[in-house]
């Protein structure tokens, strides 16, 4: 019998790699949380909140951070909730009973005014910043729930 020369072919299955970007993304992600987790200034949350993932219907438990699909802006969930099941206009990151405000200590990076859920859910401390509706910044000179217009002594223009 001859021998015939053959071809041979082999397949490696090798298990794909991840995506460094989005690797990378996570763990800047997790870093940023875990600074603002232990601190009561969300400034930084506030200067990297392209970072976190945008609000979309799911589950959550309290610290997940979130951005407004219309504002970008960052939220925090405060209470667990699964906005699929309960699937309502009020079960959405709109919902300040659900989700709270971050509030910047820097001027710079101040957020428009949002009224704060009754009790202590959102509310501004001493040396956060905010927009006013007329444009202005304004610096919060004691814990407060009121706006400048409710309560003008707890306000101050920001320099």
């Amino acid at each position: 019998m001859s021998q015939e020369n053959k071809i041979v072919q082999s397949w490696e299955v090798k298990p794909a790699q991840p995506d460094p970007t989005a690797a990378l993304q996570e763990l800047q992600t997790q870093a940023v949380l875990a600074q603002v987790a232990e601190s009561e200034d969300k400034t930084l949350g506030i200067q990297c909140m392209a970072l976190f993932p945008v609000w979309e219907r799911g589950n959550y438990v309290e610290g997940d951070v979130r951005t407004d699909p219309d504002t970008g802006y960052p939220y925090e969930c405060i209470v667990t909730h699964d906005s699929i099941i309960n699937s309502g206009d009020d079960w959405t990151i709109k919902n300040r009973a659900l989700w709270s405000a971050w509030h910047s200590r820097k001027k710079e990076y101040a957020l428009p005014w949002e009224k704060p859920e009754t009790g202590t859910s959102g509310i501004y401390h001493v040396g956060e910043y905010m927009i006013w509706t007329d444009g202005t910044v304004k610096k919060c000179l004691r814990d407060t729930n009121f706006s400048p217009e409710e309560y003008p002594a707890d306000w101050e223009d920001a320099e």
